[in-house]
């Protein structure tokens, strides 16, 4: 290591809390320069692909660059660069790992990871279970170091659902001086829910098995937003998500009006592509939805690797509801 060595991190409890982390963890190499690195700053690894502006972002710039609001409805996809892959890969492979089975017994699906490497620590925790949401809030104690997307601040929150990961990133901020921290932990373990998944929410990759709260809370996140008010103002509050998933296509509709019924056909040319849950070569779909109903869409790939597009047609009427 560069300087002075670091200071392993050290768990202290707070409320109910997992086993402490190890007293060291294994140093790491620091990323290679032979890594994809992020097209706007040319520093960091890349985590997203823009399809309109054609470039690859790291965290900090995807989220600077798409602050305006005419570009935060650009079509992002989470990329997984080999800088990363590599980082959580070594995280389960190397890192001291403690589970959250101390007081659940369903908690032993539940793990932590945490990895020391040159400039800093990576915290990995990965849902492996079906049927729990983990919830936890971390308050780092830091000297020399940042959170990487949360500079400034000293609090993480982890909303993880189930089959998912999220990873927090500490780097120093001083390559000559040393650098420690300690973590205080609350956390609770519950059934799933639905909602917005947490802003550093990395997927390892989304599947068939991806709980399907997961998929549509990822859709509603980032997928590209169309409303249907041009034939009609209250339209304005019904609203389409398109998002591609990796595996396929997701389409979200929500109808958040109070007096519109929304009725859309759709026509499909599908390549390498089914509408789960409906007959083998369907490719017409429905959309019924009455004030405050939402309805969910996924196209799934038929053959894994074997590419996917698809072409859609459709009409739609807005009527108002009968007294």
């Amino acid at each position: 290591m560069s300087g002075e060595p670091t200071a392993a991190p050290t768990e202290v409890a707070a409320a109910v809390a997992p086993a402490d982390a190890p007293a060291s963890a294994p140093a790491t190499d620091a990323p290679s320069e032979e890594q994809r690195l992020c097209e706007n700053c040319e520093a960091d690894p890349i985590a997203f692909y823009c399809a309109e502006c054609k470039m690859e972002f790291c965290e900090r710039c995807d989220a600077d660059f798409h602050r305006p609001v005419k570009k935060s409805t650009h079509v992002r996809k989470v990329r997984f660069p080999t800088a990363i892959a590599d980082i959580l890969r070594r995280c389960e492979k190397e890192g001291k790992v403690s589970d959250y089975g101390a007081s659940k017994p369903e908690g032993k699906d539940v793990l932590k990871y945490v990895l020391e490497y040159e400039d800093g620590y990576y915290y990995l925790f990965k849902n492996n279970s079906s049927d729990v949401h983990l919830d936890t809030e971390l308050e780092f104690k830091m000297e020399n170091l940042d959170i990487v997307g949360f500079e400034g601040e000293s609090r993480v929150r982890v909303s993880l659902p189930p089959s998912s990961l999220q990873y927090i990133h500490l780097h120093r901020k001083d390559s000559k001086l040393a650098c420690k921290c300690e973590v205080l932990q609350r956390f609770a373990l519950t059934p799933p829910k639905p909602g917005k998944l947490p802003s550093v929410y990395v997927p390892v990759v989304y599947t068939a098995d991806t709980p399907v709260e997961v998929l549509m809370a990822q859709t509603e996140k980032e997928g590209h937003c169309t409303d249907h008010g041009n034939a009609d103002a209250s339209g304005q509050m019904i609203h389409q998500w398109q998002w591609d998933w990796g595996g396929g296509y997701c389409y979200l509709w929500r109808n958040s009006s109070k007096d519109t019924i929304l009725h859309k056909e759709i026509e499909m040319e599908l390549t390498n592509l089914r509408i789960r849950g409906k007959e083998e070569g369907t490719k017409k779909y429905v959309v019924d939805l009455k004030p405050g109903e939402s309805d969910f869409l996924i196209l799934e790939e038929v053959e894994a690797k074997q590419g996917y597009k698809m072409s859609m047609r459709a009409g739609f009427s807005l009527q108002k509801v009968k007294a």
